[in-house]
């Protein structure tokens, strides 16, 4: 093994770190100890000496099980931890996570103390001055309670200059690998003003774990693409040591075995691999730099990102990781036009549209095929109490030649489609166009389905489109109230969701809710019906469950709600009833957003009425007409196990996942 000083700490450490993120694991909040104990104890026996944690890792127990393993090792090791606590005004809470982590990992004095995901944004706002949590940081180490101040670091390059020139950090732990070199010149400023050099994800966050030959070829005598990650990151110059989560002896020793001979990867290799990779992008007309400048597409394609998923295939010959990816972007390429916008502003002159569609060729799973999808865009009142619903039908040519299509159009039961067919005469290679429906419904909406025949090419290809929709009503001088159930309630029962424990249906378990909203709010009332067998009874510290009423709300532009993440626009709100009578909830939003919440105790649960302002989620000028929308209702037993988890979508467990909302249209 090898090994190198932590920067101005002065502590030695083993150039290979075990990164305590992936342990083998029994649940989804307990570690399997029978195989991570061993693991972690035979890593030291390998010579590895840093071991790298943090408050949530591994549903919680990663701290835990760390301390059980490293029990009487202490001396021979480096463990780091990371405190993800931001709220200056909850000074208590900051301190709380440090006595857990010391607790937790058996020690007296933590060797390393991370706050966890630092940038300079995040310091300034949060850290800095004479009430900022920095000062908890010092008192902490003047106590000695932690030994050395560090930080993880998601940003730019700009941002760890920053952070560097504060002066207030020792080391810092970043992302850096063969796929992402991005961070190249922050490392090379940290490292020469003498900050140690931690690297989380150098195997690309098991991008290079995936067999391919392509990345082998960059160098010789590898064994395979992870051995080369690693290989690649040790090599430089700058980095103190690399963590890898290892989950299994096979892995552990082969990295080991890694580190021990990276010397043999020259700094001239180190360069020459680089090289090779910018010569292979360029060969392929991939060399997108990532400058943004051909964004923001108007159709929403995400056009660095689909870039760099296509580089992990055509490059690095990632491809099963790379279409996993793919479908996991919201910006995909299939919804590029080909209108060429993109072309001229490009600094490299790349095809964009042609490159594109050769993502769609080699990523997306419907190439070869002509397929269509809905996007809902709003309702509106219209006479005998009808609704009218405007839709959107996308219809995109995956295949690489023209096609001419006849599309027809049959919703379900009484409602109506105007037109009732179309024709597209020349869809060219890779293209897309699309047909604005009007669909006429019959309160109350609970479903929208449509199902479209395609004539392409001699086939015909029934499709089925089918939304999960419920409307909100305009109100004027609405306010917030608990004392009776609003009218026009949808219910949603439970016995058609089974429970997480007996795997029986549950009863007793349901809620209705109502929907409104003005121009300053959206109002969501909901009556829920809860045993209430685990409710909170204080602050909740990180691992604890209680009972709780989750709302789920996407603000993005129509085309956008339901692909990607929670990016900007999606958020939610998660209500906790009290344990008491009369008690207050506690409260919490995921973009820390200010929600006004109403709560009542009901003789079989509890009813809640929160008001959300627009202007914490909506992308949309004004208030949108159509957002992404879930409610779930989770309970617990007096143990804290799985009860229920109810949701209105009907996708329980799913409800995290904005493509698994439903759509709310503001009548």
């Amino acid at each position: 093994m090898e090994y190198a000083v932590l920067g101005r700490t002065g502590l030695k450490v083993s150039r290979l770190g075990f990164g305590c993120m992936r342990l083998p694991m029994k649940s989804g909040t307990e570690v399997d100890r029978d195989k991570a104990i061993p693991l972690l104890r035979r890593a030291v026996e390998l010579g590895v000496t840093y071991f790298d944690t943090a408050v949530g890792y591994c549903g919680g127990d990663s701290e835990r099980v760390l301390g059980e393993a490293m029990e009487g090792l202490h001396d021979r090791v480096v463990l780091s931890t990371k405190n993800p606590h931001y709220d200056k005004r909850d000074k208590a809470g900051w301190w709380r996570n440090l006595e857990d982590s010391l607790k937790l990992l058996r020690m007296e004095c933590i060797d390393v103390y991370n706050v966890h995901g630092l940038n300079y944004e995040g310091y300034e706002s949060c850290f800095a001055g004479p009430d900022g949590l920095y000062q908890e940081l010092a008192k902490a180490r003047d106590q000695g309670l932690i030994r050395h101040i560090c930080h993880s670091f998601h940003g730019s390059v700009e941002s760890l200059k920053k952070m560097v020139d504060t002066g207030l950090f020792e080391s810092v732990t970043c992302q850096y690998n063969l796929l992402d070199r991005s961070m190249e010149e922050g490392i090379a400023y940290a490292a020469e003003h003498g900050r140690g050099v931690v690297i989380m994800g150098p195997v690309g966050g098991g991008r290079l774990g995936y067999p391919s030959e392509k990345a082998a070829e960059l160098v010789g005598q590898v064994k395979s693409t992870p051995e080369l990650a690693l290989r690649f990151v040790v090599s430089n110059p700058h980095v103190t040591l690399a963590l890898s989560g290892m989950s299994d002896m096979r892995m552990l020793e082969e990295n080991v075995a890694t580190v021990s001979r990276a010397g043999k990867l020259s700094a001239d290799d180190h360069a020459r691999i680089a090289d090779a990779i910018q010569e292979r992008k360029q060969l392929l007309g991939l060399y997108c730099t990532g400058c943004g400048y051909c964004m923001p597409c108007p159709e929403g394609v995400d056009i660095p990102a689909n870039f760099e998923i296509l580089n992990l295939e055509r490059v690095f010959g990632l491809t099963e990781h790379a279409r996993s990816r793919y479908a996991a972007l919201g910006g995909k390429a299939a919804l590029c036009r080909l209108c060429g916008k993109c072309v001229e502003p490009c600094p490299q002159r790349l095809d964009i549209p042609a490159r594109l569609a050769e993502a769609v060729a080699h990523l997306d799973e419907r190439a070869g095929s002509v397929t269509g999808w809905g996007e809902l865009r709003g309702a509106s009142a219209a006479e005998y109490g009808l609704l009218n619903v405007a839709l959107r039908y996308h219809l995109k040519n995956f295949t690489d030649r023209p096609q001419k299509v006849r599309v027809q159009f049959q919703p379900h039961g009484e409602d109506q489609v105007v037109p009732v067919r179309c024709e597209f005469r020349d869809l060219k290679a890779y293209g897309r166009r699309h047909k604005d429906l009007r669909l006429m419904v019959r309160p109350p909406l609970e479903a929208l389905t449509l199902d479209v025949l395609l004539v392409c090419d001699g086939s015909h290809v029934l499709e089925h489109l089918h939304h999960v929709v419920a409307t909100a009503a305009r109100t004027e001088g609405y306010e917030l109230g608990v004392g009776a159930r609003r009218p026009g309630s949808l219910h949603v029962p439970s016995p058609l969701h089974p429970a997480y424990a007996t795997g029986q249906p549950v009863r007793g378990h349901s809620f209705d809710f109502a929907v409104a909203y003005d121009d300053e709010k959206l109002y969501v009332h909901v009556d829920a019906e809860d045993d209430l067998c685990c409710p909170a009874r204080g602050p909740l510290g990180r691992r604890e469950k209680a009972d709780n009423l989750r709302i789920f709300l996407d603000g993005r532009i129509p085309r956008q709600i339901g692909h990607g993440g929670y990016e900007t626009g999606v958020m939610h709100v998660t209500v906790y009833p009290p344990g008491a009578e009369g008690g207050e909830p506690l409260v919490r939003t995921s973009n820390e957003a200010a929600v006004d919440v109403k709560l009542a105790r009901t003789p079989v649960g509890y009813r809640v009425d929160c008001a959300v302002p627009w202007a914490v989620f909506s992308q949309v000028a004004g208030r949108p007409d159509v957002i992404g929308f879930d409610l779930a209702l989770s309970s617990y037993d007096e143990q804290g196990n799985d009860v229920l988890r109810l949701s209105w979508t009907g996708r329980s467990g799913q409800e995290r996942d904005p493509g698994a909302f439903g759509k709310l249209l503001l009548v």
